[in-house]
C-alpha cells in the first residue's frame, strides 16, 4: 500500500466541469474530495485528460553542383524549422490537490486541517520548446 502523498482522491459525482481547459487551473479541484483515512479513493488512473501535444517540423534542402572547382563539388544549403506553427504545448498540471493546514486539538485528540492546495490543476511550463529555426551550409567533395 502507498502512503498518504500517493493516496487517489475521491471523485464527486455530478460534477460536470471537471477539465476547464485553463492553464492557470486545468482541472477543477472542487471536483475531488479527500478520502477517508486508510480508504482508496475512487478516481481511477488517468482519469483527467492532460493537454495535447501538437507539433510539425519542417526542413527543406538545396544542391548545388560547381563544376567550376571540381566535378564532385557540392554545396547543400539547409534551412530547419522545429514547431514550425510556434503552437504552445503545456507540460500536466500539477497533480498536488490537497495541503496540510494548521494542527488542532478537538476533544483532546490533536487533528490537522487539509486544505486544496493553491497550485493544484495549474499548468506551470511547457512540453516542448517554442519555434526555432535553423540554417546550415554544407560542403561535400
Amino acid at each position: 500500500m502507498g502512503d498518504s502523498t500517493t493516496t487517489r482522491p475521491n471523485y464527486n459525482i455530478g460534477c460536470t466541469n471537471l477539465v476547464t481547459g485553463n492553464p492557470n487551473q486545468w482541472f477543477n479541484p472542487a471536483c475531488f474530495s479527500e478520502p477517508e483515512p486508510g480508504t482508496p479513493g475512487n478516481l481511477g488512473r488517468t482519469s483527467v485528460p492532460g493537454p495535447g501535444l501538437v507539433n510539425l517540423d519542417f526542413s527543406v534542402l538545396k544542391d548545388t553542383r560547381i563544376p567550376k572547382i571540381s566535378e564532385a563539388f557540392d554545396v547543400q544549403f539547409r534551412a530547419e524549422f522545429f514547431n514550425i506553427f510556434n503552437h504552445a504545448n503545456f507540460a500536466l498540471p500539477t497533480a498536488t490537490l490537497y495541503s496540510l493546514g494548521g494542527y488542532s486539538i478537538v476533544n483532546g485528540v490533536p487533528t490537522s486541517t487539509v486544505n486544496v492546495a493553491s497550485t493544484a490543476g495549474q499548468i506551470t511550463a511547457t512540453a516542448t520548446t517554442s519555434r526555432q529555426i535553423q540554417f546550415g551550409m554544407k560542403i561535400l567533395f
